[in-house]
């Protein structure tokens, strides 16, 4: 951001500093190195767009967040002279979150294949949520690399949906046998 005075001499020096408004922790602000009438805006804080909601002073704007700042401009006058500026910083999301599936450990992800299911049959459908926003949260469901070779050639999963699908009829395997996916 960048302020002038009209005053001349040495009434013209001019300092910056974040308003306290209740943001004043998350932003820190520092005149420019090579031209003092400029000021550049740090941030003091490691933001989580995820936790933003409970951040003091955030406002949320559809799935857009962002932090007000308001910083104070003051010139070496007497009496001094001041002006504020108030800026939204929006807080873009990072890929920080990974995603979960919706079973636990005691309610894993089970179901019984019958021999005669054709290919194609539906066999169980896969939940995932991340708590990331837009491309950061999108999930593509796949079968590990170490899934077991009767697995990956008896069943397919749509990667966009998490279906899992018979992709040939199903082997003729002992009751007692399951596959790891």
């Amino acid at each position: 951001m960048q302020a002038m005075d009209a005053d001349n001499g040495p009434t013209n020096a001019l300092t910056f500093s974040t308003f306290n408004d209740g943001t004043q922790q998350y932003f820190d602000v520092r005149p420019a190195a090579n031209n003092p009438m400029i000021a550049e805006l740090y941030t003091t804080f490691v933001f989580n767009r995820e936790a933003l909601a409970t951040t003091q002073g955030a406002l949320k704007f559809n799935d857009t967040y962002k932090v007000p700042v308001t910083v104070k401009v003051q010139d070496n006058g007497s009496p001094s002279l001041s002006t504020n500026c108030i800026m939204l910083v929006t807080i873009q999301d990072i890929n920080d979150s990974p995603p979960v599936f919706d079973y636990t450990s005691d309610t894993p992800y089970q179901t019984n294949v019958v021999n005669n299911l054709t290919a194609g049959t539906r066999v169980v459908r896969l939940f995932a949520t991340d708590a990331d926003y837009g491309v950061n949260a999108q999930i593509t469901y796949s079968f590990r690399q170490d899934s077991d070779p009767l697995c990956t050639s008896n069943f397919a999963i749509n990667a966009n949906s998490g279906w899992i699908t018979m992709s040939s009829s199903p082997p003729r395997v002992s009751l007692m046998e399951h596959f790891n996916m």
